[in-house]
């Protein structure tokens, strides 16, 4: 379970007792492929949120619900659920949890 460009055979038998051992193994170059191929793909690392879109999303991760987001914003409740449907798209998430752990997990949330 690998994958192993042919200019990158040097060696050869590690490698394939790493896999035979249960391991998997990727060359550095197609990891920088796939992992750049996952920011391009990715609406998380694209960071296509509005500026609006992530004060919201900071809120509604930090559990407080669409009326006090409402509240705090001085926007209506309609506007604030518009703007988490959007958010909840971008993302690619259907839950709250989900929200929270992806935008986590992409450097979304603020550390305070």
């Amino acid at each position: 379970m690998g994958y192993l460009l042919k200019t990158q055979l040097e060696d050869i038998a590690a490698t394939l007792r790493t896999i035979l051992d249960g391991g998997a193994t990727i060359t550095p170059t197609i990891a920088l492929r796939v992992l750049t191929s996952f920011r391009e793909s990715n609406p998380v690392l694209g960071g296509d949120l509005t500026d609006r879109e992530k004060q919201v999303l900071q809120l509604l991760a930090s559990g407080k619900t669409l009326a006090k987001v409402a509240a705090l914003l001085g926007c209506s409740y309609h506007t604030i659920h518009h703007h988490a449907r959007s958010i909840y798209q971008k993302l690619e998430v259907h839950n709250r949890s989900e929200l929270a752990a992806r935008a986590a997990a992409a450097g979304l949330l603020d550390d305070t």
